[in-house]
């Protein structure tokens, strides 16, 4: 039996405006979840080949993917099982990689409020089903009205689902390959979903403790590494550096043990924390193997747990990387600071939300204004560099407590050197329980708009407030006047990892942090020779 992986090409999209963006350096960093699918496979003897079609097309010709924009394109592939156009396309996209002679083939999603995510795999699907007719299977951080459309479609057999604590998608995964191999009916094989009369029907799972590995060191073998490197110039103050950089997802912290009200890890367990020796051992394999020291770290925070941070920092310390995390404003101090900048960390990424202490309230954060401000007055000196998550239009939230965030970023912007603002949404606790938050859920607001995109933004009342038209009205005008408050003060609206890592290495690094001297820098997208 063999299985080839691909990781599904999209359009990338701006969440807040729906709007189409040009451009995406987010292509330029490998996946992690289908690594880690295939080294689980390969450990278990299953023979397995991956490729990355979202860095092909971005690297080819990225009008591949515009035809998947057209809602009319889409909506006329689901009325009549084709399109002309999106499949001419389709089919220059499979050039990109090879699909003859799987028994499996997997696609690997993400997005599903991207409508040219589903709608892609759904082609690509019929174009290998209708030629060479493998079993295949979707995956990936990908779920609702949009998952149920593709497996209604008879191109997609299955899918393959993810619970991170009780059943990851490699040991589901895994099962669905043992069950082919054996000729067992594969829609009883654990975490299987497929479409029925009344939605998604999940197989149960009923897995031992032991049965399951909540780290799995990525296998990038077989994906275009060549690819992913990303090429700078940078200036500063007349002098001119340019390099390449390949950077790395890892991760070894899953869950987050504060439950913030409108995160999705607020409903679910956690933390898991990776043994400290053996992350060391992993980031020491992947360095060697794929002749890097920058990593992308995607843990929920790297320093929930003091204890523990103590004891990555101290085997971190001598590896000789560089690498981005989030982090928290509590547990941290000058010392964890320090610790994690002798370990690598130069870009920290802190949940602030709001600078409203009302506002946190609400949510459950679980530290103070000052906190934050001595916390990122702290890096600034140490010299990583702290980037902000912020968030506006929560239930209850007013232009008062907008105006704090603002107020927030004038006090502080000496030691911020990046943030970004998004919308709030619906997860979570809040989500889950909007009584206790005051709110009713407007259902019929999460009905999706256009073909294969989820809505994820439906509405809400405020049972003690604003009605939906005017929550959403504020909400919008909030994130006008945070924007524009942030481009008045100087303060970039997010950062790229790979350009942060790059600076990290220059020797105005320590200058650069604390905006002592300007830079420009100009990434490189051209073909690597």
């Amino acid at each position: 039996m063999k299985v080839k992986l691909l990781y599904t090409p999209r359009y990338d999209m701006d969440y807040n405006t729906g709007d189409y963006l040009p451009f995406s350096t987010y292509a330029f960093i490998p996946p992690v979840g289908m690594p880690i699918v295939t080294a689980f496979l390969k450990k278990h003897g299953i023979k397995v080949e991956q490729d990355d079609l979202l860095v092909k097309t971005y690297r080819k010709d990225l009008k591949l993917l515009e035809p998947f924009q057209i809602e009319e394109k889409r909506k006329k592939f689901l009325e009549q099982g084709g399109e002309e156009t999106l499949e001419e396309y389709g089919e220059k996209i499979l050039k990109l990689t090879k699909v003859s002679g799987f028994d499996i083939v997997g696609f690997s999603l993400y997005e599903p409020d991207n409508p040219t995510t589903g709608i892609i795999a759904l082609v690509l699907a019929k174009l290998i089903k209708e030629k060479y007719d493998p079993i295949i299977v979707i995956g990936g951080r990908f779920w609702g009205y949009s998952k149920e459309i593709l497996l209604r479609s008879g191109f997609i057999d299955y899918g393959i689902s993810h619970n991170p604590f009780t059943a990851p998608a490699e040991l589901n995964f895994l099962k669905f390959c043992e069950a082919y191999e054996k000729g067992k009916n594969m829609e009883e094989a654990p975490g299987v979903e497929i479409a029925t009369e009344n939605g998604i029907k999940t197989t149960p799972t009923n897995y031992k403790e032991e049965e399951i590995c909540h780290f799995t060191l990525p296998d990038f073998d077989g994906l275009p590494l060549d690819l992913y490197r990303y090429k700078l110039s940078c200036e500063i103050d007349g002098r001119k550096y340019v390099g390449s950089i390949l950077v790395l997802p890892y991760f070894f912290v899953k869950g987050c043990p504060f439950k913030c009200a409108f995160c999705c890890n607020s409903i679910l367990p956690g933390p898991i924390l990776k043994d400290p020796e053996e992350v060391k051992a992993d980031l020491e394999y992947l360095k060697k193997k794929y002749k890097t020291n920058n990593f992308f770290f995607l843990n929920t925070e790297i320093n929930s747990n003091r204890k523990y941070l103590e004891k990555i920092t101290k085997m971190l310390k001598d590896l000789d990387i560089k690498f981005s995390d989030c982090a928290c404003f509590v547990p941290m101090d000058r010392k964890l600071l320090k610790n994690l900048k002798e370990a690598g960390a130069v870009r920290l990424m802190f949940g602030l939300e709001s600078g409203s202490p009302r506002v946190l309230k609400y949510l459950g954060k679980n530290f103070t204004i000052p906190q934050a401000e001595k916390v990122l007055k702290e890096a600034w000196k140490i010299g990583i560099w702290s980037e902000l998550s912020l968030i506006c239009g929560f239930p209850y939230e007013r232009l008062s407590d907008v105006r704090k965030t603002i107020d927030f970023l004038r006090k502080n912007k000496k030691y911020i050197k990046s943030a970004y603002i998004n919308k709030f949404f619906l997860d979570g606790r809040i989500r889950k329980y909007p009584h206790l938050y005051g709110i009713e859920i407007l259902e019929e607001t999460f009905k999706p708009k256009e073909t294969l995109k989820e809505e994820w933004r439906g509405g809400f009342n405020e049972l003690r407030g604003l009605k939906w038209p005017e929550r959403k009205k504020l909400t919008d005008k909030s994130f006008d006047l945070i924007l524009e408050s942030m481009k008045k003060l100087g303060i970039r609206r997010g950062s790229e990892v790979q350009e942060v890592l790059f600076l990290s290495t220059l020797p105005e690094w320590p200058q650069i942090v604390r905006g002592e001297v300007s830079y420009r820098a100009y990434p490189d997208f051209s073909l690597p020779s």
